[in-house]
């Protein structure tokens, strides 16, 4: 039982600094558009990348803590 829980620790903080990630270059999208030579609508895309891959890393996340 303590492999579960330090598993599970271990997604939650993930997905805890995922969210953050996320956060932080919404907050920096003039910045990174700049830096990155992109339009607004390319840097938006980005982004929404970003946030599409939680989703199956989540999923991920959650079957290997049951295989654990």
């Amino acid at each position: 039982m303590a492999g579960f829980q330090s598993v599970t620790a271990v997604t939650i903080s993930g997905a805890f600094l995922f969210g953050m990630l996320l956060v932080l270059l919404e907050s920096l999208r003039g910045i990174l558009a700049k830096r990155l030579n992109l339009s607004e609508q390319r840097t938006d895309w980005l982004l929404a990348a970003f946030n599409a891959t939680l989703i199956p890393m989540m999923l991920v996340s959650g079957i290997a803590c049951d295989q654990w």
